[in-house]
């Protein structure tokens, strides 16, 4: 069998080019013309015009005594110069431009003084005879613990990882006004405010998912209110929980447990309120716990199946739904 050899004629390809293009450069006026030299550019100098003055003296407040780490500033036409008053209230600045000048001083406790010069002074002696009205002080905060616990909305339900949130009844807008407090239950069912500012608070129990927000509000209505005063914060504050609970078993056409199906719950009329979904375990039951009373909208699916209804729930009752079952495959 013959082979066909490609690199000779490949070789000599690539040999012509080569000398086509030495030819090409080598040949006159195909050469670039080289770029000029950039002119020379000379920059004069920057100088910072010095003044030969000298000014010097010491700082005093009202009552005689020097005024040590005060800031001296200086402004001698469009320079600006500074310094600070040592252990002995004195200063010094150098290089100043003779003439008029103007100091101006910042001292602690006092208000801010400017004094007219003219450099050079080495003997001045500067009195600050204004000083600084005293800050205003503020009325200590009328504060006292708050202790309580949680009655379970169903006996023998945990309340453990619950949150109290209070809440001022009123705007806070005057100093020592109640401010807005969170407490964790703990798995006692008590919880605790330190040092909470008396006045009166509006009270919002938090399921654990709802933690750091303000809803589902689960206390029972008559306790969301109340007064923290110095009387009241000896006695420990008893907040019932007013929800119910949701439960249900899911089966198929089959009469087969449903494992997995989806179940969302919200409010009736407020579909932007929803609760975590819940899914249906290996025996087909599914929890909804902590559900305020009132009517909520409840959503099954499962495979091809969905199913919505109204449900009612009641304060401090558990409410089993009887489902009908659900056709998880579609029916051809």
């Amino acid at each position: 069998m013959k082979r066909i050899t490609l690199i000779p004629p490949i070789v000599g390809l690539v040999t012509l080019a080569g000398m086509i293009a030495w030819r090409t450069l080598a040949e006159p006026g195909t050469s670039l013309p080289p770029f000029p030299d950039p002119p020379a550019v000379s920059l004069p100098g920057f100088e910072v015009p010095l003044g030969t003055a000298r000014v010097a003296g010491v700082v005093r407040g009202a009552d005689g005594r020097v005024l040590v780490e005060a800031l001296v500033s200086l402004r001698a036409g469009e320079e600006p110069m500074w310094t600070y008053t040592d252990a002995e209230g004195r200063f010094a600045l150098s290089e100043v431009h003779p003439g008029p000048a103007r100091i101006t001083i910042l001292a602690r406790r006092y208000r801010t003084h400017e004094f007219d010069v003219l450099a050079p002074d080495e003997a001045l002696v500067l009195e600050l005879d204004e000083t600084l009205a005293p800050a205003p002080e503020l009325p200590p905060l009328e504060r006292a613990p708050l202790e309580g616990v949680i009655v379970p909305a169903i006996a023998g339900r945990g309340v453990a990882g619950y949150e109290v949130l209070l809440r001022p009844a009123e705007t806070p807008d005057r100093f020592g006004a109640p401010v807005e407090r969170r407490a964790t239950v703990g798995a006692d069912r008590s919880f605790r405010f330190d040092d909470l500012i008396l006045g009166q608070y509006r009270v919002t129990l938090l399921p654990p998912w709802a933690a750091g927000g303000s809803w589902p509000n689960i206390a029972d209505p008559a306790r969301r209110a109340h007064v923290h005063s110095l009387a009241s914060a000896g006695r420990s504050l008893e907040l019932p929980a007013a929800a119910g609970e949701l439960h249900a078993r899911l089966v198929d056409a089959d009469g087969a447990e449903i494992f997995g199906a989806l179940a969302l719950l919200h409010p009736a009329g407020s579909p932007d309120r929803p609760w975590p979904p819940a899914t249906s375990a290996e025996d087909g039951t599914l929890t909804f716990a902590d559900v305020p009373p009132g009517a909520h909208r409840l959503l099954l699916i499962a495979g091809e199946a969905r199913r919505e209804l109204t449900v009612q729930v009641s304060a401090g009752s558990a409410l089993e739904l009887d489902l009908q079952p659900l056709p998880t495959r579609a029916e051809h």
